[in-house]
């Protein structure tokens, strides 16, 4: 609420990639639906989860849903000098090509520029219960944390990638974490 009222700053907290997967639920997700790759190995980052958090929970379904149902969405994550990157791709679903269509009409990240949920011409692009607000949130979500989102309907894929300001830390595992001094 508060970001929608653009009284939100971002707030940066301490994390590790592979607990913070594990922790939305995806290390028991079934390997063949999601192949997840972690460039960031075991280092503690900061950045602003509290956002970061609803891009995945929103990106990830999202692949799942609208994508390919034979092959698993490809999650990687990885440091791009002061962001952090994740990348979400997925091999083209049944609507594919009306989503290529679409973003040579209106453009690159036309999904991504608001107000999806009452253009009529995406309705039947989605699917039963779509209503694309997932989109909107990651824009939403990626620009309050001062980040930025992209999405492109390749040939035969999906890439959404959002880049959040993230800083590196030098500590590894949960445990270093705890000793680390607040800043």
């Amino acid at each position: 609420r508060r970001l929608l009222l653009g009284d939100y700053n971002p707030c940066n907290e301490d994390a590790v990639m592979s607990e913070f997967f594990e922790a939305l639920g995806y290390t028991a997700y079934a390997m063949d639906k999601l192949l997840l790759t972690n460039d960031c190995g075991p280092n503690v980052f900061s950045c602003c989860v509290e956002l970061m958090r609803p891009c995945i929970i929103n990106a990830v379904p999202n692949a799942q849903e609208h994508g390919s149902q034979d092959t698993p969405v490809h999650v990687h994550c990885s440091f791009n000098g002061e962001f952090l990157c994740t990348a979400i791709t997925n091999a083209a679903g049944p609507n594919h090509a009306t989503m290529l269509h679409l973003q040579a009409e209106r453009g690159a990240n036309f999904l991504l520029q608001g107000d999806t949920y009452t253009d009529p011409t995406l309705r039947p692009s989605g699917s039963a219960f779509s209503t694309f607000l997932g989109m909107d949130e990651i824009q939403r979500y990626a620009k309050g944390a001062d980040g930025n989102a992209d999405m492109q309907f390749l040939e035969d894929s999906v890439r959404t990638v959002f880049m959040f300001p993230a800083t590196k830390k030098n500590t590894q595992t949960r445990a270093a974490l705890q000793t680390l001094p607040k800043e």
